[in-house]
């Protein structure tokens, strides 16, 4: 994944697609709900 593609998820100037919310959530070791009750 681009780090451009998560400043865009940060700065709410696009949301994320399903398929990239399973690989953040993989790579900070969370579950995917922990995502998005943020």
């Amino acid at each position: 994944m681009e780090r451009r593609s998560i400043q865009r998820y940060e700065n709410a100037v696009r949301d994320p697609q399903y398929s990239d919310l399973l690989l953040i959530a993989h790579a900070l070791r969370v579950h995917v709900t922990d995502l998005l009750h943020g």
